[in-house]
């Protein structure tokens, strides 16, 4: 019996499935077989895509792994991988699937985020899972384990035509058709190496808050001493009540009972101000490219959580204004008397302690002003805020250097969570924007 040597494809994504991939080829060759695989031929290139077809065509069998992101989409609005799956079992080739499990816990990089990608990827699976067996992964060690089991089995009930050596067979076109094999083989790799140093070539821009990849935060809360509120007659100090008119508590009272909503707005209005204020942070950003070329036309565009604030940092505060005819507190009326008795009409300590000073009319805006100001620019960098997202533009950056964008920017977290702020990069040299997630943790 000739010992026969066959050809695997190997079709996935690859950003996402590199270990993966990685293994696959170690175990195929453990197995005395012979894997190939298009890594680098992710763009839309017809004479690309010619190799590829050609080189499933001359595959024995097809072998697809399956992970968390669908992949970059072609022409015709599917994925390379799935129109290589197409491709593969128009010709006859036979298909051994390995899909990951889709409970295994994943990082951000490894799943795809976009709704109508993960809608594809799983109309993609239900179409593998059609027809076969499919056998299912969660670990490296799991699929190398699953593909010697399974590969095998495959090979003996669906023998192909395969390799030989040259002196197990007599044919002459047999010898000239391993020939041919071999130096397409080979050629092929070299393209690979080739599109391989090429990508090695670009730039890479990373980004930093605060000179770090996540934030950190502990959230303070602010004291309030002037937040309307009912009056309760038992709750008034012992050396108040000489000085007490039942009648302007009640006057008082009466007024927050009927303006409730109204009220509410207020004292939620002067909580979120004082937390701000309180809990109000510089925000620096360094855009670093790490890569080994120059990049050009930098834009990053950064979008934060509703729970995360970012304001400009010469930002408008204003405390809210008080509520139009709100009777005067009796309480400071009382305190006045209070500190008259003692210490004669110095009010000063009175109202340091009431903050009387904010109380003027209350309207209905909001404690700060964001209002919609020019971009910070200069000819080289420039950086924009509109709501929660900002944009940094550098003209330039040269390989291993940074930009910093600094004094330009607050953060204030507003709730305790786990957040994230999303970051998407495009230059010149980019094929298509990079994504960047960056933590935020707010205890």
């Amino acid at each position: 019996m000739i010992d026969k040597k066959y050809q695997v494809f190997i079709s996935s994504t690859y950003s996402d499935l590199v270990n993966a991939r990685k293994t696959t080829f170690d175990t195929i060759l453990s197995l005395y077989h012979f894997p190939v695989g298009m890594e680098m031929f992710g763009s839309d290139d017809d004479e690309q895509w010619k190799f590829i077809e050609k080189t499933i065509r001359d595959s024995d069998y097809y072998l697809l792994i399956v992970g968390h992101r669908y992949g970059s989409l072609s022409h015709e609005g599917i994925s390379y991988t799935e129109k290589e799956f197409d491709f593969a079992k128009e010709q006859g080739i036979p298909i051994i699937a390995f899909v990951r499990d889709r409970d295994m816990p994943t990082s951000p990089k490894e799943r795809d985020r976009d709704i109508s990608l993960v809608e594809k990827l799983d109309k993609f699976i239900d179409k593998v899972q059609t027809g076969r067996l499919v056998s299912y992964w969660d670990t490296e060690d799991k699929l190398a384990a699953e593909i010697a089991k399974s590969l095998p089995k495959t090979m003996v009930n669906h023998p192909r035509t395969g390799w030989v050596r040259a002196d197990k067979v007599l044919s002459s076109e047999s010898v000239q058709e391993l020939f041919n094999l071999s130096t397409e083989n080979r050629k092929l790799r070299e393209e690979l190496e080739g599109l391989r140093k090429l990508n090695s070539n670009l730039p890479e821009i990373k980004l930093l808050l605060n000179n770090f990849n996540s934030l950190n935060f502990t959230l303070k809360n602010p004291i309030l001493n002037n937040e309307v509120k009912i009056i309760n007659m038992q709750e008034i100090e012992n050396r108040l009540k000489p000085y007490v008119i039942e009648s302007e508590i009640i006057e008082y009272n009466t007024f927050i009972g009927l303006n409730t909503e109204t009220v509410d707005r207020y004292n939620k209005e002067l909580r979120r101000s004082k937390h701000i204020e309180l809990n109000k942070q510089n925000l620096n950003f360094t855009v670093h490219n790490v890569g080994k070329s120059l990049a050009n036309n930098i834009y990053v565009d950064i979008e934060f959580p509703n729970e995360i604030l970012i304001l400009e940092i010469d930002y408008e505060h204003r405390e809210p204004r008080s509520i139009a005819g709100l009777p005067e507190n009796p309480l400071i009326s009382m305190e006045q008397k209070a500190n008259n008795a003692l210490y004669g009409n110095d009010a000063l300590s009175l109202m340091k302690r009431y903050n009387v000073t904010s109380l003027l009319e209350f309207n209905n805006n909001k404690n700060y002003n964001v209002l919609l100001k020019p971009a910070r620019f200069n000819t080289e960098t420039w950086s924009k805020l509109s709501n929660q997202k900002l944009t940094l533009r550098l003209n330039s950056l040269t390989h291993t250097r940074r930009t910093s964008f600094d004094d330009e920017y607050v953060i204030i977290p507003l709730k305790k969570g786990t957040f994230e702020i999303i970051a998407t990069i495009i230059c010149n040299e980019y094929a298509e924007p990079t994504t960047i997630v960056i933590p935020v943790n707010v205890n």
